[in-house]
């Protein structure tokens, strides 16, 4: 919703307050309108029904129009209305008097929503598409609309039609900066949900921001069809990584390793950006172990298994194997080696005479602990693995 001051001229401060019902709307973000562009705003939602907005400037305004916009989200039912209603507007510290006229919304059963994206990210100087998605586009024959956005930070390029709306006539009017006003009809109406067209846009250089995208004037089958909107806002930021993802899809920009997407690693880093840090999945795969019985010890080792931060080793007797069906529940010994970073290992006990050792090695990382169990079937029936976590000489 704008916020309005008509005449602006000379106002280089605003304190601006008003209410409404907390049960019909809520407030979600606010921006200065072109109109006020060069003010810095500081908006307080945080008191459910109020929206408090100070802005400020060196630089006095000068014309009449839009100073902001306020985001709402409607989270009252169809039939319930509200007052915005003014508490306080003070220009210039009370300098300059003002009069203040309430506004009214009213929330209705729309038979199509008419929405753009709420959160798109883009990198400052890129061109980026944003589609218009009806929900449902049932019935519908004709559509006019205007999309509204600020010319300071956006420059609409153009506007395509979407498979959705392939067979209609699609009107642009794009001349004038901040408005862009969309027309589309047919002869054989629509059916289903999805985008209709989508709008070419260039971000222009600038610091970090958030750009709003509103949804107004819309007219569906020359008004036999209620229509509502969902507004969008698009995120524009720089990408001083250069990893592709811009500051605002990026949880370190300083980091081109770290992105959406990024391969996770045990380095306690985020490095994809899912809001945790060393979740990987735990090594895959059997590690193939070399044993050499040096006389007086053997000599363990094995080849490093993909992003394996550690090893497992564990031993035991293999005539406790064969005289328990193979039950390595029974027969596991010892943990040789709990998270070992090294490929290798030296065991110096001795099994009694007539009898044998066996070795196994699993691969360890931050998510985990991975196998015992090869792919390939063993002399002994069923998995080692299960059996090995079963013994009270497993490792940790």
């Amino acid at each position: 919703m704008p916020v309005r001051l008509d005449p602006a001229d000379g106002v280089s401060a605003l304190e601006l307050a008003f209410g409404f019902d907390p049960s019909v709307l809520e407030s979600r973000a606010a921006w200065t309108a072109p109109l006020a562009s060069g003010m810095t705003l500081v908006a307080d939602l945080a008191t459910p029904g109020r929206v408090a907005l100070s802005l400020s400037s060196a630089t006095p305004l000068s014309g009449a129009g839009e100073i902001a916009w306020v985001a709402f989200r409607v989270v009252g039912n169809a039939g319930h209305a509200t007052v915005l209603a003014w508490e306080s507007a003070l220009l210039d510290d009370g300098a300059i008097p003002a009069d203040t006229a309430d506004g009214a919304l009213s929330v209705i059963d729309a038979d199509i929503v008419l929405s753009v994206p709420d959160g798109t990210c883009v990198e400052t100087e890129e061109d980026f598409r944003v589609p218009v998605v009806a929900t449902p586009a049932d019935g519908l024959l004709g559509l006019d609309f205007t999309v509204r956005y600020d010319p300071g930070q956006l420059v609409a390029v153009d506007v395509l039609k979407e498979p959705l709306a392939e067979a209609f006539e699609l009107f642009s009017n794009l001349a004038v900066p901040g408005e862009l006003r969309i027309a589309l009809f047919g002869s054989a109406p629509l059916a289903g949900s999805g985008p209709l067209v989508s709008i070419g846009f260039e971000s222009l250089a600038g610091p970090a921001r958030s750009a709003p995208l509103f949804l107004e004037r819309i007219d569906a089958n020359e008004g036999a069809i209620a229509a509502t909107r969902d507004d969008g806002r698009v995120a524009v930021a720089s990408d001083a990584d250069d990893d592709e993802f811009p500051a605002c899809a990026d949880c370190d920009d300083g980091n081109g390793a770290i992105h959406p997407g990024a391969p996770e690693s045990c380095n306690s880093l985020d490095d994809d950006c899912d809001g945790l840090a060393d979740n990987v999945a735990v090594p895959a795969g059997f590690v193939a172990l070399a044993v050499d019985a040096a006389p007086g010890e053997a000599r363990l080792a094995w080849d490093s298994a993909p992003g394996a931060t550690g090893y497992d080793a564990v031993r035991g007797l293999l005539s406790i194997l064969a005289a328990t069906a193979g039950s390595f529940a029974d027969a596991t010994e010892s943990c040789l080696a709990d998270d070992l970073a090294a490929t290798s290992l030296e065991d110096d006990a001795l099994p009694v005479e007539g009898d044998a050792f066996w070795y196994l090695v699993r691969a360890v990382d931050c998510g985990g602990p991975g196998t015992y169990d090869s792919a390939s079937p063993g002399r002994v029936a069923g998995l080692r693995h299960p059996g090995i976590a079963l013994s009270s000489e497993r490792c940790p």
